[in-house]
């Protein structure tokens, strides 16, 4: 049996944002467009990062990543939502279990020392 990837539906973008699949943009301008639409957690060490796993594609034209708007919009669209990796994430610490209350435990005995203890000579 063949496999077959998966068809990913990808939003459609706003009116007033025009795509294009030529690679004209670098990292930094990437970066520049994805705050000019509205999303400011992206950085550039970010996407260097999801392009060296691949998530993201990208052309080497002149010895420089360059990214398509077409991509980049495929891309932040199809991620997960910053809840859901949250969520991900609380739940590698143990199920839930870390941050429930304990309750009926003896509170530990305090270990102060008063200044009227050190003054007192032995």
């Amino acid at each position: 049996m063949a496999r077959v990837e998966p068809k990913i539906c990808v939003a459609e973008p706003p009116t007033w944002l025009s795509l294009s699949h030529i690679p004209d943009k670098s990292v930094k301008d990437a970066v520049e467009w994805y705050w000019g639409i509205g999303v400011t957690t992206v950085t550039e060490r970010w996407l260097k990062a999801v392009t060296d796993r691949r998530e993201l594609a990208c052309r080497i034209i002149a010895g420089r990543r360059m990214y398509s708007t077409a991509e980049l919009w495929r891309f932040i669209v199809t991620r997960p939502s910053r809840t859901a990796g949250a969520a991900r994430y609380n739940n590698q610490r143990g199920k839930g279990q870390a941050h429930e209350p304990i309750r009926d435990r003896p509170e530990p005995p305090s270990h102060e020392i008063r200044h009227e203890q050190l003054a007192r000579p032995r």
